[in-house]
C-alpha cells in the first residue's frame, strides 16, 4: 500500500475507489449484521447465530482497516476534479452519517446481548470496544474531508 502513495500523500482516485467499495459492502455486511443480532437478542445463547454475528463483526473490522489506510497521508485535493473532490465528500459523509452512525449502534447492540448470555460476543467484547473508539477516529478523519471538501 505504501507504494501507491508518493511522501505519505493519499491518492485521491484510489481513495475514491476504496471508498466506493467499503461503502457498498459495509451498507451490506451492517445489513446482515443487523438481522443476524435481532434474531440473536431472542435467543442469546444460540452459538451458531453468535458465531455468525463475530463472523460480520469480523469483516467490518476488515472494512474498515482499508478505510483506514486509504486514509493513512495527506490528502491533497486542491488540484483534482471537482467531480472526484464532490465524490469523495459526498461519501464521506455518507460513511459518517449512515454507515458508522449505524455500526455504532449495531456494535452497541451486540455488547448489550454479549450481557445477556451470548458468551463468544462476549468473549470480544474488549475487541468490540475498540471497535467503536476505531469508528470515531475514522469518523473524525472523514469529518475533515466533508469539513473542507464539500
Amino acid at each position: 500500500m505504501a507504494g501507491d502513495r508518493e511522501d505519505g500523500v493519499v491518492d485521491p482516485y484510489k481513495l475514491l475507489r476504496v471508498l466506493e467499495d467499503v461503502a457498498d459492502r459495509h451498507a451490506r455486511t451492517l445489513q446482515s449484521l443487523d438481522k443476524a443480532l435481532e434474531r440473536l437478542e431472542k435467543d442469546p445463547y444460540n452459538e451458531s447465530l453468535q458465531s455468525l454475528v463475530m463472523t460480520y463483526i469480523k469483516r467490518l473490522r476488515v472494512l474498515r482497516k482499508r478505510m483506514e489506510s486509504a486514509l493513512d497521508g495527506e490528502l491533497r485535493l486542491e488540484n483534482i476534479e471537482s467531480e472526484v473532490v464532490d465524490n469523495i465528500a459526498t461519501l464521506s459523509e455518507y460513511m459518517i452519517i449512515v454507515g458508522y452512525m449505524y455500526e455504532e449502534d449495531v456494535l452497541r447492540r451486540a455488547l448489550n446481548v454479549a450481557g445477556k448470555g451470548a458468551e463468544l460476543i462476549g468473549e470480544d467484547s474488549e475487541n468490540i470496544r475498540e471497535d467503536l473508539e476505531s469508528i470515531r477516529r475514522l469518523s473524525e478523519k472523514l469529518q475533515g474531508i466533508v469539513d473542507n471538501y464539500y
